[in-house]
């Protein structure tokens, strides 16, 4: 039993353990944007999947401010801050799910996707699995 630990912790003192990063790298979902009529207005892009939601709210054109979003999400603009290109969620990476696109309240788009995930192990082999996708919404 002695020669077991003695030897456990020579393994581990030489590298020949398990090493993982600490590196922040969450499972995510993209969503790019394409299309659409892009009105002045207050948008609202929300996803909601199993016991998981992110969303924000910006008003275009833009003024400048940041759109208000859930700590896990942000929205791309164009460079005039007259369109929406794409929306990202951090730490959601769900089956499935529904994403809502609203202006000043009117539903313009519903969507259900199950993503395709790449999986991968940005902080080494053995030391957790990462989600991430990009989804599609044409308008």
């Amino acid at each position: 039993m002695r020669t077991l630990i003695l030897g456990a912790v020579a393994a581990l003192a030489t590298g020949c353990g398990l090493s993982c990063t600490l590196m922040y790298a969450p499972s995510s979902t993209a969503v790019d944007i394409e299309g659409g009529d892009w009105t002045a207005g207050i948008y609202e892009i929300e996803i909601q999947g199993y016991n998981q939601f992110a969303m924000c709210v910006v008003t275009l054109p833009s003024d400048g401010s940041e759109p208000a979003c859930t700590g896990n999400a942000s929205v791309d603009l164009d460079a005039s801050g007259e369109q929406i290109l794409g929306f990202t969620a951090l730490e959601f990476a769900p089956d499935s799910f529904l994403l809502e696109l609203k202006r000043d309240g009117e539903l313009l788009a519903t969507e259900d996707y199950t993503p395709d995930y790449d999986v991968d192990t940005p902080n080494g082999e053995g030391c957790g699995q990462r989600r991430t996708a990009v989804v599609d919404l044409l308008l």
